[in-house]
């Protein structure tokens, strides 16, 4: 774990400028496949942005107390990733700390950033024991994805890590798996354009950040008329009448809207979705919808 003097030059978190090397060093680390874990700022439970906890390249970890909520020293930014263990700095009850090996004084308890990014690395290690074969980007969509918390907020991230069900994903669940909830479809006309909201599930842990959805007028699967040829092709009965990209996070949904391309609902609606991120499964998802109209 790389660690720097958060207090430079007598000022506030200044960004050392001629520090380039530690931020080359950093990069090029996660680069070659390492993760790097850092507390968000100075364990002292106020809004502050630190070098190098801010960088791509570094998981920034919050830090929580025993209950599940961020602990008194844990600091507010826009870059908090996850949130682990940190200790609660103001308690008087020593099962609020964190405790560790104190050399000649046997146990001592702690507090702090530090704390919490030893615990997110060590599941970040559970995780590549389980799966040894996964690049460092996948491990660090599992623990963000896999984490415990609604949504995002500046001290707990995506929320506080998950070891047990990091370590317990399904093979079937490593992986991109997306799917049209087509009970959650609404068409609406706005104007004299009809636009489709239908909601999109991922079901694998890696996010996709290039979901395509693809609506027809029929069915796309069904095949062609066998009588076509090159001279007297068939005219195409199933049509494509909009289509749109969206990002879906791993385990969640999405709400996508789809600009239709039609005067009148069709008597049939399909969707596909599937994604088009490097590495992904060919997994092709198809759906006849029946949505809710809205005028």
């Amino acid at each position: 774990m790389a660690l720097l003097p958060f207090f430079y030059r007598g000022t506030d978190f200044t960004f050392p400028i001629e520090r380039r090397d530690l931020r080359e060093a950093l990069d090029n680390a996660y680069r070659s496949g390492c993760l790097i874990f850092m507390g968000v700022a100075d364990n002292r439970g106020r809004r502050a942005a630190v070098f190098p906890s801010a960088l791509k390249s570094v998981i920034a970890v919050g830090s929580t107390n025993r209950k599940g909520e961020k602990s008194d020293i844990a600091s507010s930014s826009d870059y908090t990733e996850i949130a682990a263990p940190g200790g609660q700095r103001g308690s008087s009850n020593p099962y609020d700390h964190i405790w560790s090996t104190g050399g000649s004084n046997n146990f001592v308890h702690m507090d702090g950033g530090c704390m919490a990014a030893g615990f997110a690395g060590a599941v970040a290690a559970l995780i590549w024991s389980r799966y040894p074969s996964l690049r460092n980007d996948q491990v660090r969509q599992i623990l963000r994805n896999t984490a415990r918390g609604e949504g995002w907020n500046p001290f707990l991230g995506h929320g506080i890590i998950d070891a047990y069900r990091a370590v317990t994903l399904r093979k079937r669940e490593l992986t991109r798996r997306l799917r049209i909830e087509k009970w959650a479809t609404l068409l609406q006309l706005e104007g004299s354009k009809f636009k489709l909201k239908v909601e999109v599930k991922n079901l694998g842990v890696y996010d996709a950040d290039n979901a395509l959805i693809v609506a027809y007028n029929g069915n796309p699967l069904k095949a062609a008329s066998k009588k076509g040829s090159m001279r007297k092709p068939v005219i195409l009965i199933t049509r494509q009448i909009g289509h749109t990209i969206v990002s879906v996070t791993g385990f969640e949904s999405n709400i996508a809207e789809l600009s239709l391309d039609i005067k009148r609902p069709p008597a049939k609606m399909y969707l596909q979705v599937f994604s088009l991120d490097i590495d992904s499964e060919h997994i092709v998802s198809t759906v006849r919808v029946n949505p809710i109209l809205r005028l």
